[in-house]
């Protein structure tokens, strides 16, 4: 081995040293789901917020309780999502219709693959200040089509990709571009639909993110779409 080569792997070894002994390993995340690109994070907890952000997310304990018990990811683990709306954006959700400033961005689904029953909100909010939306663009996201308005303070940081797999189609990265801008890619008709979607007609996003707000004709919508989830 050559000095030249020793010294490098000596100055590597000490860098990787004083970066351990500064950056601490619970800010590396290394995603496993298919929601967002699997790989190698960092979560930047100094970053400010701002919609499109990937960010790491706390969940709550119920919340957390129910991805477990599905199976859906341990409930140690943070989840990985896009943040579509903060403070002053208006966000409703029509039977399974999500949409965010009047423009549809997704579909939510009703039950899990094993038949259990997914969170459902019904009607129209403007997020207040503290509040944020989150979603992701696949199809199977467990994120705000379920759970509704969530606590900005329960984001840990912007997560930073460091090395990830996977690549999305040209489609998909429209759809996410769509998501986190908020203009959508809705047809007309979606959007007359999402007119009739009235936020008088039901309570504003419940707070219990389990509770079923009865729609005002037929209850609880039926069960149907089921499907394996992603974190």
């Amino acid at each position: 081995m050559s000095r030249r080569t020793a010294l490098l792997g000596m100055g590597c070894g000490l860098s990787l040293m004083v970066s351990a002994s500064i950056i601490n390993r619970s800010d590396f995340i290394w995603n496993r789901t298919e929601s967002v690109p699997k790989g190698l994070y960092f979560v930047d907890r100094s970053a400010r917020i701002s919609t499109g952000d990937l960010v790491a997310f706390a969940p709550s304990d119920e919340v957390r309780h129910w991805l477990n018990d599905e199976g859906i990811v341990g409930s140690d683990w943070p989840l990985l999502k896009h943040v579509a709306g903060l403070s002053g954006d208006e966000i409703c959700r029509c039977d399974t219709q999500v949409s965010i400033n009047g423009i549809t961005s997704v579909d939510a689904l009703k039950v899990t693959e094993s038949g259990s029953a997914l969170p459902v909100w019904q009607g129209c909010q403007t997020l207040k200040a503290g509040e944020v939306f989150l979603l992701n663009s696949h199809p199977l996201s467990v994120d705000g089509r379920y759970f509704g308005v969530q606590d900005g303070a329960r984001i840990i940081g912007v997560a930073r990709s460091i090395w990830t797999y996977g690549n999305r189609s040209a489609e998909d990265q429209a759809t996410v571009k769509a998501i986190d801008s908020g203009t959508g890619m809705a047809s007309v008709s979606r959007r007359a639909r999402l007119r009739e979607c009235h936020p008088a007609t039901l309570n504003p996003l419940s707070a219990h993110p389990f509770l079923c707000d009865p729609a005002p004709e037929d209850g609880c919508t039926d069960l149907q779409s089921a499907a394996r989830l992603e974190p």
